[in-house]
């Protein structure tokens, strides 16, 4: 949903002049978050596409897309960003654990 609200997010600001009811669109700094976090959900995505493959054997590519994970989490939780690096640290720990 996320990547299909990225494509119109201009609609969004000209829905705004003409509605003035309509006032909880995103910023841009809204939007730029929301491209922050679709650059790691993208990972995710590719990672279960990849190991969740049921017409070849996936194990030899397991460990790569873990650490491929890993290596993007521990960069993406030294982000300046506050709000960014809460969420990153959060998925962080939750991802340590197992």
């Amino acid at each position: 949903m996320l990547v299909c609200a990225i494509k119109f997010k201009e609609v969004f600001a000209r829905h705004a002049l003409e509605d003035r009811e309509y006032i909880y669109f995103p910023s841009l700094e809204d939007w730029s978050k929301i491209e922050k976090l679709l650059e790691i959900l993208k990972v995710f995505y590719d990672t279960t596409n990849v190991i969740s493959g049921f017409d070849y054997p996936t194990f030899n590519l397991f460990l790569s897309e873990i650490y491929r994970i890993k290596m993007l989490l521990d960069t993406s939780s030294k982000s300046s960003d506050d709000f960014f690096k809460s969420m990153v640290t959060n998925m962080k720990e939750r991802f340590d654990k197992y």
